[in-house]
């Protein structure tokens, strides 16, 4: 996964502050509390790596990562590798 492309070489503008990308969901047998989805949310200062749980709705930092474009690479390899504990 050393290809991965950042958001401005795909779209041509660098990751909007409030973006979100969603990395992957847990398989569909999962049990109801563990089930949810990785996502990459850049804020002002730095890339967060989360697992938004869908049972709650609550978000859980697994991550940071500095605002840069190898910040956003790092992060986004991050929550497609991670696994839920």
């Amino acid at each position: 996964m050393t290809d991965m492309k950042s958001h401005e070489d795909l779209w041509g503008v660098e990751f909007p502050v409030g973006g979100e990308w969603d990395a992957k969901v847990t398989r569909p047998a999962t049990r109801p509390e563990k089930a949810g989805r990785w996502i990459v949310k850049r804020e002002q200062t730095r890339f967060i790596v989360v697992f938004h749980r869908f049972q709650d709705g609550q978000d859980k930092i697994l991550a940071e990562y500095p605002p840069t474009v190898q910040g956003e690479i790092a992060a986004k390899l991050f929550a497609l590798t991670t696994e839920k504990k």
